[in-house]
């Protein structure tokens, strides 16, 4: 049985943002289920380059055009600007939100008024008229307040897998340094809602501390890696994929000190690479990671507890691996992706259906009166032929 096809509308297929590797995921693990997946984007990099990635713009008749010419069965949107386009096409084509969340508008004073408006008209204007709202964590679906939206989690198993740290790395006076780092894009916007004087302020709290060592990776500038550096946070900027996989590996903790997640994916990637994940009991957090922090002091305890028992970070290890690879994976995500697709399809033609019985009904009544009030004879014989050939094929 031929493949149905859907487009993914995704703003950017870009190295260091999550929604692009969503995207990926899902398209590369969708055929088995029945689905072909194009991902539509206004501009991706080289990492993400492939016959099912194509440039889609904003004009919705510009974008039913492709549609048309690739047979698209679905629209899914999983960022703005797509979210807003898709009005505009669900009388033409079912449509969809797969919802990964905005940050609270309050965490952005310069455009805090715009980033609200663009969450209201979601609300108002986008969500009720499309198909089905979809979110990837059960916080996100009360945060984007619409409580029908589908819960669908993201996988961990893009990472590599290393398999679980099986010893405490204790031989010499130089591997009793703790690792501790974290990973975010760099750049001053998203600074309040990622965490980053948290972070700040949990490097003064352990200044001093003997061997503790602060990393950061993430994507930015030489000015954004220097203002770290200054710190005597160790900094890696715009790394490849591989060097991202191997420094979530070797750290010992990976800390995420963000204020809102809407499912916190790099909290998750750690884990399954073998480091524990620690992070603030907010937004999806306590879905993502079973060690919750509930203040600075609280991750300064921990830390310092684990500085002074290996086997027992060992055995935090342990659990955050086995926690996120056995709850997070692309297969699932993929499948009850798919199986969404489906029940769409399924309505749609329903719906379709639907109308064609009740106009086949209101006919034959019409035909049916015409009869009884012997109008019949008084129709010409070619417009009776016409009410025929129409009536049959109701």
């Amino acid at each position: 049985m031929k493949n149905r096809r859907a487009l993914l509308l995704s703003s950017l297929m870009l190295r260091g943002y999550g929604v692009s590797v969503v995207a990926h995921e899902i398209a590369n693990r969708s055929s088995q289920y029945g689905w072909d997946i194009y991902i539509g984007c206004l501009s991706f990099d080289e990492s993400f380059s492939s016959d099912f990635i194509i440039q889609v713009g904003t004009d919705p008749a510009e974008v039913l055009k492709q549609c048309e010419s690739l047979q698209i069965d679905v629209v899914i949107a999983q960022t703005t600007p797509y979210f807003e386009l898709l009005p505009a096409l669900t009388s033409s084509i079912p449509t969809i939100a797969f919802e990964h969340g905005d940050p609270s508008p309050s965490f952005f004073a310069e455009d805090a008024e715009e980033r609200e408006n663009i969450r209201l008209n979601k609300i108002r204007n986008v969500y009720p008229v499309i198909s089905k709202v979809l979110s990837s964590s059960y916080f996100l679906r009360h945060d984007i307040e619409w409580p029908s939206a589908n819960v669908i989690w993201l996988g961990s198993d893009h990472v590599h897998h290393f398999g679980e740290k099986t010893a405490p790395v204790m031989p010499d006076e130089h591997s009793k340094n703790l690792s501790i780092g974290t990973l975010m894009r760099l750049g001053s916007g998203e600074a309040r809602y990622k965490g980053v004087e948290l972070f700040e302020k949990l490097i003064e709290e352990l200044h001093g501390e003997p061997g503790i060592n602060f990393s950061i990776m993430g994507r930015g500038t030489e000015e954004d890696g220097e203002r770290w550096r200054s710190k005597g946070v160790t900094t890696y900027l715009n790394a490849t994929d591989d060097e991202r996989s191997q420094y979530l590996r070797n750290l010992d903790i990976f800390i995420s000190p963000s204020l809102w997640e809407g499912f916190n994916l790099p909290l998750v990637e750690a884990q399954a690479s073998g480091t524990v994940g620690i992070a603030f009991d907010t937004g999806a957090h306590p879905e993502t990671t079973p060690f919750l922090l509930t203040s600075i002091q609280d991750a300064v305890s921990l830390i310092k507890t684990w500085t002074d028992n290996r086997d027992q970070l060992l055995k935090a290890s342990g659990i955050s691996y086995e926690f996120v690879r056995a709850k997070f994976k692309w297969e699932t995500t993929a499948s009850q992706f798919a199986h969404v697709l489906d029940e769409v399809i399924e309505e749609r033609l329903s719906k379709v259906e639907l109308q064609v019985v009740s106009g086949r009904t209101i006919w034959h009544r019409a035909v049916g009166l015409v009869n009884r009030v012997g109008l019949r004879k008084a129709i010409p014989i070619s417009t009776r032929r016409i009410l025929n050939r129409i009536s049959r094929n109701f």
